[in-house]
């Protein structure tokens, strides 16, 4: 009697896409298995009694020699029953001779009816990330952690602000505490996957030059970094190293899109606006150069002489470049306002305007012999006394007219200044 073949593999039979497909055994009523198979290096591998036959051998008497194949097509695993005498199972239901049925992650099968053992295959999938495993190395120097000797409580509120796609989120109010911990368990909680639990601080620390606070950032070496942006794009930060944190900075703890950001100072208050102008009188508002003891009393005396020159009416002249005027001008300028005004009786018992003043021969006969009342005249300030009167180097006192000759009452009555 001829020595049975091998079982070939089929035309459409491939290497497996994943390496880590195994076949578990196990007792029937048993959760754990007693032996694993690894399916990932050949395109088929059957399973029988007779090792030489079977690449997966199981001491069984209820087993074939060769009673049944495992097949990959690709990312796929089939199930064939290679006419075993006792059949194959899945679920109950007995598979049809040389019909391949797909089995799913951890389908489960059985190699004849009464036999106590149970196959079941794994890996066919990639099985789901497993939970980081807690940094308990990383996460006890994070918890035993105390603030340099340099951290200071700040004497100034600080504020930081949580922004989110270009968006304020929240405040935060760090000015109670020298350092706060970052993380998902830290003082300043970040819930967020890619965060560790104790990821960084922050740390208050000496004045800069600007005498404000400053304030510091330390990464606990965490598993997923921590990033700075200093004005000059992102950067990772390295682990256990206090890094500036300047006005206007953001910090990133690992993938979360929440940023932390360190506000700049708002920019100084504008200055207030000149306050207007106050009014002032005539003298205080009229700025007079003084002439120390340039002018003496005959100089005074002369240009009052001078002023006596009975000054005839011109025509209206086109203005003409501003001309300072001299102490004695200004006096002049204001005579006509400190002397009450006469009228004049033109003959009809009505009062009328001052008469045109005489001619050359006309006689004095119809002035009045009356004495005016004493004008107010405008007399210098010694130069040592200027600083105590606002009137720019003028003073007013009383004097009486002295009417010695008809002169000086022809003067009284004809004056008038144009300027």
């Amino acid at each position: 009697m001829a020595a049975p073949e091998k079982y070939k593999a089929p035309h459409w039979a491939t290497l497996p896409e994943r390496q880590d497909v195994r076949l578990h055994v196990r007792r029937s009523g048993s959760d754990s298995f007693i032996a694993t198979h690894a399916l990932g290096g050949q395109p088929s591998y059957v399973i029988g009694r007779l090792a030489g036959l079977a690449d997966v051998v199981i001491d069984d008497s209820e087993l074939s020699r060769q009673h049944a194949a495992l097949v990959h097509c690709k990312a796929k695993l089939y199930l064939i029953d290679l006419r075993s005498a006792k059949g194959v199972f899945v679920g109950g239901t007995r598979l049809k001779p040389m019909e391949p049925l797909e089995l799913r992650e951890d389908a489960t099968f059985r190699l004849g009816e009464s036999s106590p053992l149970r196959f079941v295959v794994r890996g066919l999938v990639a099985p789901p990330p497993l939970p980081p495993p807690p940094p308990a190395a990383a996460a006890a120097a994070a918890a035993a952690w105390t603030p340099p000797e340099w951290a200071r409580t700040p004497t100034e509120p600080v504020e930081m602000i949580l922004e989110k796609d270009g968006r304020k989120v929240q405040s935060l109010d760090i000015s109670r505490h020298p350092s706060y911990t970052l993380g998902r368990a830290g003082k300043i909680v970040v819930p967020d996957e890619s965060v560790s639990r104790v990821h960084a601080a922050l740390i208050h620390g000496p004045a800069g030059p600007d005498g404000r606070g400053t304030v510091h950032v330390i990464d606990f070496d965490s598993t997923k970094g921590s990033f700075i942006d200093q004005g000059s794009g992102w950067k990772r930060m390295v682990p256990q190293t206090p890094t500036l944190l300047p006005p206007g900075g953001k910090v990133r703890l690992g993938e979360c899109s929440t940023l932390i950001v360190y506000p700049a100072p708002p920019p100084p208050p504008p200055a207030p606006p000149a306050p207007p102008p106050k009014p002032t009188s005539l003298l205080s508002a009229t700025v007079l150069k003084h002439q120390a003891a340039a002018e003496t009393s005959a100089d005074v005396a002369a240009d009052d002489e001078l002023d006596g020159e009975v000054m005839e009416e011109e025509e209206a002249a086109p203005p003409v470049e501003e001309v300072k005027l001299s102490n004695a001008d200004f006096r002049n300028a204001l005579m006509p306002f400190l002397t009450a005004p006469r009228n004049v009786d033109n003959g009809d018992g009505k009062k009328g305007k001052r008469k045109k003043r005489k001619g050359a021969g006309d006689s004095d006969d119809e002035d009045s012999d009356v004495e005016p009342p004493p004008p107010l005249v405008l007399d210098k300030v010694a130069p040592e006394n200027i600083l105590d009167t606002m009137s720019g180097g003028l003073v007013l006192r009383k004097e009486k007219t002295k009417l010695s000759d008809k002169r000086a009452k022809k003067k009284e009555k004809t004056m008038k200044i144009k300027f």
